[in-house]
């Protein structure tokens, strides 16, 4: 499930969800959640483990495409579920 998937589907605001972000431990202003959900921006590796936290395990760092390269994955020590595959050196779910 994506970020924008998860906020529409709770009905929650950008500014809603940074406020979510901030009481999970990591302090992020509404514009930078609305440049996430645009995907204009990807979240810092560091960041994604709050965003997994504070919508309760719903959007992960593979199924919001978070981390997509294989490097970025194992810097942040993910392991890649066996239905993702490597495509121009990122992950993406099979179909």
């Amino acid at each position: 499930m994506t970020l924008k998937d998860y906020l529409d589907q709770k009905g929650l605001s950008t500014y809603a969800f940074a406020k979510e972000m901030s009481e999970v431990g990591r302090e992020v202003n509404q514009s930078v959640v609305w440049r996430w959900c645009a995907g204009k921006q990807r979240p810092d590796w560091t960041t994604v483990p709050y965003i997994t936290k504070a919508t309760g395990g719903k959007v992960t760092a593979l199924d919001d495409g978070l981390y997509a390269t294989q490097r970025e994955c194992f810097a942040a020590g993910l392991a890649i579920p066996k239905h993702y595959k490597v495509f121009r050196c990122r992950y993406v779910k099979e179909k």
